[in-house]
């Protein structure tokens, strides 16, 4: 069959009558009509009207960006009236400041204030929803309200080795951030061995470069804006620090502090003679903030040597270099919450002698014996001691990328009162300020990706511990400075419930104590539940309203999955994702078939809704492609050549679809559970290597295992419904008891089968022996029963024969393509799956759907015609499937339970019989808005790029191709269907055709159905093709640039232009086109543009059944 061929399409007469019949049916709901994700299963008969015309509840949303405080209410209305028009429901208001001269409107200020009241106004009078970030920034909460005593908070600590007997001494106050500190516990025990190596073997450091200064990096000071100084590195010339002490010292430890330096890779290397140098390892990276790097490198064992050296390839702008003869537990950041370790990734903690351990029934609580200055006065027992100052100071994170005026420190994550003063401060101004203008527009508020770093401690962090954990972390304090307590499994077991509490905190107080202020005031949440914070995703997610993800154009997946578990296993019905994220390399050669695959992976992934990123406020209407986000984002703009036309028929594709992705609830085969650890991520299922592409899973939290998850005849089910046949565990050696005891229930009964291995220890510290006899008991039962295997054993086995053994048939298989991304819904007795075609060039597909006795169909989300199928067969159960996709084309499989399988439509084969090239002369007309006006006839077709006419070769914007074609009488009589076929477009067409519009292609094939439009003879043919901005933008970069503006840098210091501020027109010159962005220079490349061809008249005869 012919690739121009709609094979999965059913004759025009039956078409006709399906949109008929949708019209009405969509006419008698109108306005009603939303999705059904959480009520009753639609009729098919409306769900078919839906498609074709869907809610407006289930058009995509964008992020929209006001940059550096540029803003006017020309620009909001102009760009609200063009979202509407286009079909995007709604918008999420953003105020970033980077890269972009500043304007005139200041953060939180009353002309701010008052232009978020417009906004909401003119949301509600197009009937758009609203929203607004809860900061000035993308992340995360902050603002200059907020003070050190209440923003994000860090252990820190001094230590001080005196003689026993009578102590009068100041303690040095540990490190602090813009003057804060507060003391948490001041406490003694007798000196570990590295201690006192440390005191009496110190190292002398130097290096080869002149000019970096030593007392800046051994002053004991790491805090955020403190100096730093560059070691120069690079690949041909490596900077080095050489440290060279007295004796052999035998190092066990070493901290490294820069900023900025996320590709940093640090070189140990030893030596016992200052020449020969030996490579000891490279220093594992951890990030305690968002431009806070380093190492805390604990050795497995000590490397003992005269000389040390450090090794950079990248420069870094070092804060802090510290070596130790003391044994640390492993990854000591990420164990006490000073760096994001994901839990999984934790290496082992290590061990030390005893004699390097701290014993806690040896720790002595001095903290009654030191005043506020630090003075100690006691008397210790004979012998050596060590006396370590516990203090609490600010992480010194901020919000950002903010405006002078709105840039402050972040809110501290584990403090309801905190929470509220940041609470008030803007997002209480902006509801006070538009719920008389917005009842019904403003509907939400967004918690953007977590990016501001670790957070271990708050106001009151060790009296929280000790009631829920029900022992005292006093003794235990030196576990933060890297010190092995009791054993290393007592380390291991206080630095768990370190973690957990952490995560309860974050979860109760910033994700809980946000959602409920926001509903409070009527608003829903939107979470992107992932980052460097210490806190489980899946857990945040499900605090959320609307989790929400992320996917990006160059980095296939990206962050859904945490997202996606969290709608599947709390019932919620919008998986959300910030959509098409990008860097600077796409910018304006974006469009929409060049996102479509992309955004169709995610759609296989879980996701359904999408949240563009981004949309650009056009604060100076006279400009073009005018305001950008500096470098960030795909460029959803109004100003884009293609958003009226290709864009609108996109964004009614994404309606389509996401509206089908919202009927009923998810099927998903298995439940990964990420353990009781903190902090968890949830690993995305098209990365996920340890479990077949075949079984679609979604990340399972303690939460839903122990409180929503029963077992019933047909697996583990959840209370929104769907039923899992697999319960897969990850990271469960250490487990809480109500995570076993559900375990235990749930494999006791029922047909649902536990994958994992049997469980190690009980979590946490405080558990008797009799607690560990018995959880041991019942692990092995636990682990006897049939519904039980081990990971080792499935692997052993294979997982496709462990599945056949088991009698589980995969819910969907494609011959050929194990792999193949999918979706699956199931709504009342209808079951609904996404397929995509990712591939270039058409697919005929042989699938096998768990399903039977169903007549199925194939919904076309780009056109919304719903067709036949090529072929079905229906054996033991499955029902077997035979589809064409075209180039990137998607559909939903359709089977409908209130039609048996034989009522199914099979679509007529059809075969070209007849081709009629377009060979007469073209006229083309540019448009005058975007260039000269000029029309020019071309007798055949050729890329813009190519014509000698710079006018033309420059051109980018819309332009008019119009050509007379004569069909002879015989070819429309030979013919049931008649597809034109223009070839090669770049990048979007609308056909015209005898002056009444045919319909508008934007991605590959360029074909469409002009059966109805054509007739016998003479016929006007008009293609309005656009091109993209690149060629244009290249082409101005050779004339001169008079408008006056010049991009800024990361904090913008200089002001925007007063013409634009004033919404005045710019002076161009010859220039036609003004940008916030350089992203072209004048020898870059053109971009292929225009209608490129050949352009065919195609007659195509059904075959008789």
């Amino acid at each position: 069959m012919s690739e121009t061929a709609e094979a999965n399409c059913i004759d025009m007469k039956t078409v006709k009558m399906q949109l008929l019949t949708a019209l009405i049916s969509s006419f008698l709901i109108g306005c009603a009509a939303s999705d059904n994700s959480d009520s009753a299963s639609v009729s098919i008969e409306t769900l078919e009207a839906e498609f074709i015309n869907p809610p407006q509840s289930a058009q995509p949303r964008t992020w929209f960006h006001v940059m550096s405080g540029n803003m006017t209410k020309a620009g909001i209305t102009k760009d609200l009236e063009s979202i509407k028009s286009v079909g995007i429901g709604g918008v999420l208001l953003f105020n970033v400041t980077q890269g972009i001269p500043v304007g005139p409107v200041k953060f939180n200020s009353d002309e701010h204030i008052e232009l978020i009241r417009y906004m909401a106004r003119e949301t509600e009078r197009l009937g758009l929803s609203f929203g607004v970030h809860n900061c000035d920034g993308w992340t995360s909460s902050g603002g200059p309200w907020i003070t050190p005593e209440i923003s994000m908070k860090k252990v820190v600590w001094s230590e001080t080795l005196v003689n026993g007997g009578r102590v009068d001494a100041v303690l040095p106050q540990p490190d602090s951030f813009k003057g804060y500190y507060e003391d948490i516990a001041t406490i003694a025990y007798p000196s570990l061995p590295g201690e006192l190596e440390n005191q009496t073997n110190r190292p002398k450091i130097t290096s080869p470069q002149p000019d970096l200064d030593i007392n800046v990096i051994t002053d004991g000071i790491v805090s955020v804006l403190r100096a730093v100084t560059l070691l120069d590195g690079t690949e041909d010339a490596p900077g080095r620090l050489d440290i060279e002490y007295a004796k052999p010292f035998p190092l066990q430890t070493i901290n490294l502090r820069f900023e900025n330096a996320r590709l940093a890779n640090v070189l140990l290397l030893s030596s016992q003679d200052g020449v020969n140098y030996t490579p000891v390892k490279h220093l594992a990276l951890r990030r305690p903030g968002k431009d806070d790097w380093g190492n805390d490198e604990a050795l497995s064992k000590p490397v003992t040597a005269r000389y040390f050296r450090l090794e950079t390839k990248v420069p870094l702008a070092l804060k802090e270099i510290k070596l130790s003869a003391v044994p640390s537990i492993g990854n000591m950041w990420g164990r006490t919450g000073a760096a994001r370790t994901t839990y999984s990734d934790l290496p082992p903690i290590g061990s030390a002698a005893s004699t390097s351990i701290i014993d806690s029934s040896s720790v002595i609580d001095l903290s009654a014996q030191v005043n506020a200055s630090g003075q100690l006065l006691v008397d210790l027992p004979d012998g050596n001691w060590t006396i370590m100052r516990f203090g609490q100071t600010s992480t010194g994170a901020w919000n950002l990328p903010a405006s002078e005026e709105g840039i402050g420190l972040e809110v501290d994550k584990f403090s309801q009162s905190a929470l509220k003063v940041h609470y008030d401060a803007y997002m209480t101004n902006v509801i006070n300020a538009v719920k008389d203008v917005a009842p019904n527009a403003h509907q939400y508020t967004q918690i953007d990706s977590y990016e501001v770093g670790a957070q271990n401690w708050t106001t009151g962090y060790e009296k929280i511990f000790e009631d829920e954990k029900n022992y005292s972390l006093v003794p235990f304090l030196p576990l933060f400075a890297g010190r092995f307590v009791d054993s290393a499994d007592v380390s291991e077991r206080v630095t768990w419930d370190m973690r957990d509490l952490s995560n309860t905190l974050m979860q109760e107080n910033y994700y809980g104590y946000f959602k409920e202020l926001a509903n409070d005031d009527g608003l829903q949440l939107y979470v992107e539940p992932y980052g460097d914070g210490p806190f489980n995703e899946v857990d945040a997610g499900g605090v959320a309203d609307i989790p929400m993800g992320e996917f990006w154009v160059n980095r296939f997946g990206n962050r859904v999955n945490a997202a996606v578990s969290a709608a599947h296993i709390y019932g919620k019905p919008i998986a959300s994702a910030e959509a098409f994220t990008d860097i600077w390399d796409v910018n304006w050669k974006f469009h929409p078939a060049y996102a479509k695959t992309i955004g169709d992976a995610n759609w296989a992934l879980g996701v359904n809704e999408f949240m563009f990123h981004r949309f650009a406020h056009q604060a100076n209407t006279n400009v073009k492609p005018g305001m950008t986000m500096n470098r960030w984002g795909s460029h959803f703009d109004r100003t884009q050549t293609w958003w009226d036309g290709a864009g609108a028929e996109y964004f009614k594709y994404i309606s389509r679809g996401q509206h089908l992705l919202r009927q009923g609830i998810p099927v998903n085969d298995a439940l990964l559970f990420l353990g009781d650890g903190a902090p968890t991520t949830c690993p995305e299922r098209e990365k996920e290597k340890s479990i077949p592409r075949s079984l679609n899973f979604v990340c399972l939290n303690a939460d839903v295992l122990q409180n929503r998850l029963s077992i019933s005849d047909d697996g583990f089910t959840l209370p929104a419904g769907g039923t899992h046949r697999f319960l897969i565990l990850q990271d469960s050696e250490i487990i809480t008891q109500a995570s076993l005891d559900a375990l235990d229930e749930l494999s006791n009964n029922g047909t649902g089968f536990i994958i994992g291995e049997p469980p190690q220890n009980l979590a946490g510290f405080v558990q008797t022996p009799a607690e560990r006899e018995a959880f041991a008991t019942q692990v092995k039962n636990i682990w006897a029963r049939k519904t039980v295997s081990t990971r080792t054993e499935v692997d052993k086995q294979g997982w496709r024969a462990f599945l056949q053994h088991v009698g589980h048939q995969p819910d969907l298989e494609i011959e050929g393509d194990p792999d193949a991304l999918f979706a699956h819904r199931k709504s009342g007795n209808k079951d609904i799956y996404f397929l995509y075609n990712a591939e270039n060039n058409t697919r005929s597909m042989n699938a096998k759907f768990r399903t039977s006795g169903k007549a199925v169909s194939i919904w076309n989300p780009q056109t919304g015609i719903i067709g036949g199928v090529n072929g079905y067969s229906v054996e033991d159960n499955i029902t077997r499937v035979s589809m064409q996709l075209k180039s990137q084309e998607s559909a939903f499989i359709v089977f409908d339970g209130d039609k048996p399988l034989d009522e199914t439509i099979v679509a007529r084969p059809v075969k070209e019989i007849a081709r009629q090239p377009v060979l007469s002369p073209w006229n083309i007309s540019l448009d005058p808005e975007y260039g000269t006006g000029k029309t020019v006839q071309l007798q055949s077709l050729i890329d813009w790029k190519d014509h000698e006419d710079a006018d033309i070769r420059f051109y980018s914007g819309p332009a008019v191709y119009e050509t007379q074609l004569n069909i002879p009488d015989a070819f429309l009589e030979g013919g049931d269907r008649f597809i034109l076929d223009l070839g090669d477009v770049q990048v979007a067409a609308t056909v015209d055709i005898n002056g009444v519009e045919v319909g508008t292609l934007w991605k590959a094939p360029f074909e469409i159905d002009v059966s109805e439009y054509l007739q016998k003879g003479q016929n006007k043919l008009s293609v309005k093709v656009v091109n993209l901005w690149p060629n244009r933008l290249i082409g101005d970069a050779a004339l001169p640039d008079l408008d006056g503006f010049t991009p800024d840098t990361w904090v913008p210091q200089t002001q925007m232009p007063t013409w634009y501020s004033q919404n005045e027109p710019p002076t161009l010159g010859e220039r036609r086109t003004f940008t916030t962005a350089d992203f072209y220079e004048k020898k870059d490349p053109l971009l292929p543009s225009g209608l490129i061809g050949p352009v065919d008249i195609v007659a195509y005869k059904a075959s008789v059944k």
